[in-house]
């Protein structure tokens, strides 16, 4: 009877123990989103070509500033980024960019803006 008793001890701080060292071990470490200026290779490389190209194509007929240049061009990047990584419909994703650029262009450009895209 003793040494089942013991036996029994035994087990039971050998299970506590082995489920103690668990709890410390199972939860992993979060992982840090990547920034947003993170360099994403051919993906950002087309960005930069899409909001280049964009800025080139706006900047004659609507005689952007140097200021609205530069805002074309983050609006026109971050429009291509999310719609290459698929995160949104294009529609969507179009609308987006058309109320940030409302907000960049003047009324004139902007109506000289949707003349152009159609």
């Amino acid at each position: 009877m003793k040494k089942l008793i013991l036996a029994i001890s035994l087990l039971a701080i050998t299970g506590t123990i082995s489920f103690a060292q668990d709890k410390n071990t199972s939860a992993p470490a979060p992982i840090a989103a990547p920034s947003p200026q993170v360099d994403r290779g051919p993906m950002q490389e087309k960005g930069r070509v899409y909001a280049q190209s964009e800025v080139d194509r706006l900047q004659k007929p609507l005689q952007l500033t140097d200021r609205q240049k530069e805002a074309v061009y983050s609006i026109s990047l971050k429009y291509s980024m999310v719609l290459q990584s698929g995160g949104i419909d294009k529609q969507k994703a179009q609308e987006m960019k058309e109320t940030q650029l409302k907000t960049t262009l003047t009324p004139e450009q902007f109506t000289k803006y949707k003349a152009l895209s159609k």
